[in-house]
Parts: structure tokens; C-alpha cells; sequence
């Protein structure tokens, strides 16, 4: 499991109810009922958002050289999904939130490959309320093609604490993940989109 070195994803889920008066009217008066008797407590609050940044959600890898078309692809590399959940501490000044989730990767295997591996850095980063850069940290995925293996997925765990005081709360922060892309990748990239 990665961990992050300084300071979510949980998917909602959200029952729809019917539009019925009395069914509503019934089970609003049974939860109130439960949480005076403490039988079920204020819900937990929502979890810090975590997404994969647009701009670096994928990455191309080329065989050394100038060459730029599809017979030059070594690999090609996605961040496909995140999936999570988060645990609160709440404690005045010292709160904090728990973050664990997984990075859903897949990767490719180009014409040019010569390897059936490859070593692919990415980037955790979080943004504190105001949007300012708190904290980056680089990481390394391996993605490891069986026998014959035309595509591979893998999968990173991530753990992430961010503490927080009374001024902000937990689901103030959000976490960006995406590639660590080379100066030359990003401009492949930039090329690429304006074709």
C-alpha cells in the first residue's frame, strides 16, 4: 500500500424514496424515533473528492528516437478508475480524515515494445479549500504483461491522511491523481490534441 508522506474516495450512495406522503411521513418519524433513542447516529460526513486530472489521465510511451507515429508506441497507459472510502477523527484542531482507495491502471502493448513490462510514475496531489497545492508525491505503478498479453490492467493502493481544523472541514480538500508525465510527453500530448 502507498502511503502518502503528508497531508477520497468514497462513491455516494443515495436512495431514492417513492413520492408517497405517508410512506415518507412513516419512515422520517421512525428515524427520528431510532436516534433519540441512539439507536442510529448523525449520518458520517462526505468524503474528501478524489479524481483522476484530465490532462493526465493517459500517457504514451515511444521507442527512443524522433519518430511519432503508431509503429514508434512502446505503450500506452491509462488511469481508468478510483475506488475508496474514508474514516473520520473528528477532535476539535486535531481532526482528521482517513483516506484509503485503489488506482485502477491499464496499459497497452505498442507495435514497438520490446519489454513485456512497463514502469509507469504517477502522482498523488492535494489541493487545500482555497485550491492552493498542499501536497504532491510521485509514486511508481508496474504493469507486467503475461505471455502473448496484448493489455494488462493493475491496481495501487493509497493511503492518505489529511489533517484539519475547526476553520475547514475534511471535505474542503480534494486529491488529483494522474501520470507524472515527461516534458516530451506532455508536448506528444499537446500536439496530439490540436490535430
Amino acid at each position: 500500500m502507498r502511503r502518502l508522506a503528508q497531508p477520497a474516495l468514497r462513491r455516494a450512495i443515495r436512495l431514492a424514496l417513492p413520492r408517497r406522503g405517508g410512506a415518507i411521513l412513516v419512515l422520517i418519524a421512525a428515524a427520528v424515533i431510532l436516534q433519540g433513542c441512539g439507536l442510529i447516529g448523525s449520518p458520517p460526513p462526505p468524503c474528501p473528492r478524489v479524481a483522476i486530472m484530465d490532462q493526465a489521465k493517459t500517457a504514451t510511451f515511444f521507442r527512443d528516437g524522433p519518430g511519432r507515429d503508431l509503429t514508434d508506441v512502446t505503450f500506452e497507459a491509462s488511469i481508468i478508475d478510483l475506488v475508496g472510502a474514508c474514516d473520520y477523527d473528528i477532535d476539535g484542531d486535531d481532526s482528521s480524515v482517513s483516506l484509503e482507495y485503489s488506482v485502477l491502471f491499464t496499459a497497452t502493448r505498442g507495435p514497438a515494445a520490446t519489454s513485456n513490462q512497463i514502469t509507469v510514475p504517477f502522482f498523488v496531489a492535494l489541493a487545500d479549500p482555497e485550491g492552493g497545492l498542499v501536497a504532491k508525491q510521485v509514486f511508481e505503478a508496474q504493469l507486467v504483461f503475461p505471455e502473448y498479453a496484448v493489455r494488462v490492467q493493475s491496481t495501487e493502493q493509497i493511503h492518505q491522511e489529511i489533517p484539519f481544523n475547526q476553520a475547514h472541514h475534511g471535505a474542503d480538500y480534494e486529491t488529483f491523481v494522474g501520470f507524472q508525465l515527461s516534458r516530451g510527453q506532455l508536448e506528444d500530448l499537446r500536439r496530439m490534441r490540436a490535430n
